[in-house]
């Protein structure tokens, strides 16, 4: 199980040792990085020094490039345009329908487009749709 949580907290060192730990990634998985953050970026030798969205798209992107079948995020397009939040909603279920995986996403901003790509919502006290 991994949880991404909605501080961006990074450790010390570069980008991909950030989302990838001391795992090689494969062409494949440096690819679906480069969809939220730009080769440059993915290349930083500090990730102290992003900017803030930049650190919550590295956050996102450790979650999905887990092994992990079930991730857990917190706010996880909080401080990320309407473009890029697209493109990790599109990620997410791409990874989600690889079969024999569970999310649960806790968002106060997501769109219709996106909430309804879910088996079951639940607003605070009131479920919605199961």
């Amino acid at each position: 199980m991994r949880f991404v949580q909605a501080e961006n907290d990074l450790f010390a060192g570069s980008v991909l040792k950030n989302i990838f730990f001391d795992r090689t990634p494969s062409k494949a998985e440096l690819t679906a990085c480069a969809k939220l953050l730009k080769s440059e970026t993915l290349e930083a030798a500090d990730a102290s020094k992003l900017s803030t969205g930049e650190k919550r798209r590295v956050l996102l992107l450790r979650g999905l490039m887990s092994n992990s079948h079930t991730l857990i995020f917190d706010e996880p397009t909080a401080n990320l345009d309407a473009n890029t939040s697209a493109v990790f909603w599109n990620m997410l279920f791409d990874w989600f329908n690889q079969g024999q995986r569970t999310m649960i996403v806790v968002s106060h901003t997501i769109d219709d487009a996106s909430l309804n790509r879910f088996d079951t919502q639940l607003n605070f006290n009131a479920l919605i749709k199961s």
